[in-house]
């Protein structure tokens, strides 16, 4: 996690947050995970996985109504997108 906050620090990316939204899930870190994934989604709204990582983060965190938004906004993205449809 510490190069991944480096990067941001540095870039501030979308990819980035969204690379250390996911290591920050895999951490057990969901609140930290839906704050960088509504970072990504912030900076590349029409990128889809960016909603379907926040998603899951939520979902996971039990918050099913914003996860189905974010599912249902990553799917009009790209519908054929197999990370939601496997959620």
């Amino acid at each position: 996690l510490l190069d991944l906050d480096a990067a941001v620090a540095l870039m501030g990316e979308p990819g980035v947050y969204l690379r250390r939204g996911v290591a920050r899930a895999r951490a057990g870190d969901l609140p930290g995970a839906d704050a960088d994934f509504t970072r990504a989604v912030d900076r590349a709204p029409d990128h889809p996985a960016g909603y379907a990582h926040r998603g899951e983060a939520r979902h996971r965190r039990g918050n099913l109504p914003a996860a189905l938004d974010d599912y249902a906004a990553a799917l009009a993205l790209a519908p054929d997108f197999t990370d939601v449809l496997l959620a």
